[in-house]
């Protein structure tokens, strides 16, 4: 039987209550999984964390799999709605064999999706994936035989990850700060924390409805937030997305900060207080490559993964490094969480600021010339499959050598490919990624 492929970059991701998010699959998924952590947990009793953003169909799917889960021998606590990162540090500081969350992140409340993490709180390994695929490819939905949903919960959950954020302020801010929470996972931390934090603090979107989370709101929608913050006349602003595992920073002017600055002047701070292991900083390959130089002119080595903040985690598991993070606002402090975290990015940003203007971080360093385009599709063969478009695309890159980048790739999310061109001539980059946008287009129409 032909492996069915549920995972994308981040997890499992699609509309909810159709296939693969509909009962049916769902059952099936759960199955899986639970026959996977039997397999390899090595406890007599398993047992799961559970948790969830505040999307309408995210209850939904909290009861399919942990019916299922049940069903097979596991124990499930249930920690209701929780951000990414507070179920991460919990999968670890409880002792579970594993953590689901139930999120689709900055995606729309349409979509919903599963996020799966280890004992240790990092996201499991592309082995683990096809081994809960193949479990699920020879499985019917005949195996699943629903029992009463009487699942623990752990009302005591958010204030043990509130009271690892507090170990980590080392005071109170002099700044006034914009906290947009995007009527996501963010909303459940309390108003007095969130003001604990700074000199004056306004929050906004904490009132989820089950279908505004994202909605012209938060990371994917930061003009909000630099309006909000320029209103205040604020000293700088931070949104979060739909599961507060990423963060946008604004400065005093209401400008936004770009990912690629954040994450040079955080390295830069790390390696200055010796908490930078090896002086190495993790990127992934759509960093602009200006940040690289910038970091090796800091005396800071850079090592680049795949695309998708899991793989960063990885590298931090596997060989101890301590910070890395994605241009798009997923920073991972290594020394201190196993996920990206929104929340704990402000707290750090606070922390070494003090009362230096944000804004003095976009004059780090110039960025090269970058264009990122989206092709809306469904289809995720890969670029080898495209025969022109891969010339196309090898083509331009011997030509740019050393002087730029290109990345064309299926987007791991959402029904898009990513293109992405950067070079040090701005004609040449609008030129080359249109060139390749069309070339996409054509033939992936070609094959529907």
């Amino acid at each position: 039987m032909k492996t069915v492929h549920l995972f994308g970059t981040d997890g499992i991701r699609a509309k909810a209550y159709q296939p693969p998010l509909d009962k049916e699959h769902l059952s099936r998924i759960g199955l899986a999984l639970a026959r996977q952590i039997k397999e390899t947990s090595g406890n007599d009793l398993p047992r799961v964390v559970l948790a969830q953003d505040t999307r309408e169909s995210s209850p939904f799917i909290e009861e399919i799999l942990t019916s299922t889960l049940q069903d097979q021998g596991i124990a499930v606590t249930r920690f209701g709605v929780l951000p990414t990162p507070a179920l991460a540090f919990l999968t670890q500081k409880t002792g579970a064999d594993r953590g689901i969350m139930i999120t689709a992140s900055h995606n729309p409340y349409e979509d919903n999706g599963i996020k799966i993490v280890d004992a240790q709180g990092f996201k499991i390994r592309e082995k683990e994936e096809r081994q809960i695929e193949d479990i699920f490819s020879q499985t019917s939905s005949s195996s699943f035989v629903s029992s009463d949903f009487s699942a623990q919960s752990s009302p005591e959950a958010l204030s043990l990850y509130l009271d690892f954020l507090k170990a980590q302020v080392q005071g109170k801010s002099p700044k006034s700060v914009v906290i947009d929470c995007a009527n996501g996972a963010a909303s459940v931390i309390p108003l007095d924390f969130y003001e604990s934090l700074a000199d004056c603090v306004f929050v906004y979107n904490t009132s989820p409805n089950g279908k505004n989370i994202n909605a012209d709101c938060g990371a994917m929608h930061p003009e909000f937030l630099a309006e909000k913050v320029r209103e205040h006349k604020a000293d700088m602003g931070v949104s979060f997305d739909g599961d507060m595992d990423r963060c946008v920073f604004c400065d005093e002017a209401g400008n936004i900060v770009d990912g690629d600055k954040v994450l040079g002047y955080f390295a830069v701070e790390l390696k200055k207080r010796g908490e930078l292991h090896k002086d190495t900083a993790l990127l992934t390959l759509y960093s602009n490559s200006a940040l690289e130089s910038y970091l090796k002119e800091q005396g800071i080595s850079v090592l680049r993964t795949e695309c998708g903040d899991k793989y960063i985690g990885w590298q931090i598991c596997d060989n101890g490094h301590s910070f890395g993070g994605e241009n798009s606002g997923h920073i991972i402090f290594g020394n201190q969480a196993r996920s990206g975290d929104g929340l704990l990015s402000l707290i750090q940003l606070l922390n070494y600021s003090g009362t230096s203007p944000i804004s003095e971080i976009s004059s780090l360093f110039d960025l090269n010339p970058q264009v990122n385009l989206t092709l809306q599709s469904s289809s995720k063969v890969s670029l080898d499959d495209l025969p022109q478009t891969h010339a196309l695309v090898q083509g331009y890159r011997t030509e740019f050598g050393d002087d730029g980048q290109i990345i064309v790739r299926p987007s791991g999310t959402e029904p898009k490919w990513r293109i992405t061109v950067e070079n040090h001539h701005p004609e040449t980059v609008q030129s080359v990624a249109n060139a390749v946008y069309e070339s996409l287009s054509r033939e992936l129409e070609a094959r529907q």
